[in-house]
């Protein structure tokens, strides 16, 4: 409950209260999660036509935990999150122009990595949402 709480919280002071044209909103989605050095993000793809839809910096609730094993190649995950868009930059050194929160954690399958599903897929870049 109090996730749920955090969440609209979240929501609220972003479209209420800010300055900077922050739009947000609850997104379910998969792709692969990337996290390494100065990086944490998740990839969206669209599998039916294997296209990559944007790359989100990416945070985790508190008490998410994501397996360890094979992070730094991509691994497969769907989620239910909140994004974040606008004027603003995200994550390190404001390289990205969204950001998620994950709020929820679907399905994980660190054995279904980003570097495997390239090797069997052309992978086509659209513009972002």
């Amino acid at each position: 409950m109090r996730n749920i709480i955090y969440i609209f919280a979240l929501i609220i002071s972003q479209t209420c209260f800010s300055q900077s044209e922050i739009q947000t909103e609850l997104i379910s989605v998969e792709g692969f999660y990337f996290s390494d050095f100065e990086k944490s993000s998740f990839m969206e793809i669209d599998f039916n036509n294997s296209v990559i839809i944007c790359e989100h910096w990416t945070e985790f609730l508190k008490g998410l935990e994501i397996p360890e094993d094979n992070i730094s190649n991509g691994i497969y995950i769907k989620i239910n999150a909140v994004k974040k868009t606008g004027k603003t930059s995200y994550g390190h050194l404001g390289a990205w122009t969204s950001e998620i929160l994950v709020t929820e954690i679907i399905q994980i399958d660190p054995n279904r990595t980003f570097e495997n599903y390239i090797k069997d897929h052309k992978l086509k870049r659209v513009k972002s949402k």
